[in-house]
């Protein structure tokens, strides 16, 4: 499909985003401090804020919507990754890391829609295993791109340690106007029908058994 191919080549613009700054982080915290207490507890609460996070932009997306989600993780992600080589201080690099830390779920969100996108009429009657394959190839793509990102970063941080950061805010952007012209919102997955559970929607409980199927058959003499 069209649409998911869009999804897919985003994914690798955003890993590979990743993967350029990554290197240059601990760069740009000598800056500050040299203690790599420092830079533990900067990684550490960036991963605190993505275990905190999770749930609320799972609701986010399913209120309002998976692409305006990830266009809220680009966003995020341009303010974070310009910001973060100008910091001067512990509070502002502390700052700078927030907006990324909470909205950085761009793989999450991505499977969420390949699972919407899998529900649309025009894929209704194919194999079940063309939805595993489309979830193998975002894990793909954003592989891809965070594996292709450090070699890149570390080259052109030759001309200026600031260039990855402008770099990754810069795939970042182009990353949300991608997904702002090409990609759809999806239809939300369907909800499982009442009459396909063996529980009442009222009560809670096991409906009771059809007493018709409980009789005895008739047995011949």
């Amino acid at each position: 499909m069209a649409t998911l191919n869009v999804l897919y080549a985003a994914l690798f613009l955003d890993q590979l985003a990743v993967g350029i700054i990554i290197p240059m982080l601990p760069y740009y915290m000598q800056a500050i401090s040299d203690d790599p207490a420092f830079y533990g507890f900067i990684e550490s609460s960036y991963g605190l804020l993505q275990l905190m996070s999770s749930p609320l932009v799972g609701r986010m997306s399913d209120r309002w919507g998976r692409r305006n989600m990830l266009l809220l993780s680009f966003l995020g992600c341009i303010f974070s990754w310009t910001l973060t080589p100008m910091a001067s201080s512990f509070a502002m690099l502390f700052f700078a890391r927030i907006p990324v830390g909470l909205l950085k779920h761009t793989v999450g969100v991505a499977y969420t829609i390949v699972s919407d996108f899998s529900h649309d009429k025009d894929v209704a009657t194919k194999a079940k295993s063309e939805r595993t394959k489309r979830m193998g190839l975002v894990e793909t793509a954003s592989s891809a791109g965070f594996i292709i990102g450090p070699f890149i970063g570390g080259m052109i941080s030759s001309y200026s340690i600031v260039l990855p950061s402008v770099v990754a805010a810069g795939l970042a952007c182009a990353d949300f106007i991608f997904v702002f012209f090409f990609l759809p919102e999806p239809e939300p997955s369907p909800s499982p029908s009442p009459s396909s559970s063996p529980y009442s929607p009222l009560e809670g409980k096991v409906a009771p058994p059809d007493t018709d199927l409980l009789e005895e058959p008739p047995i011949a003499l």
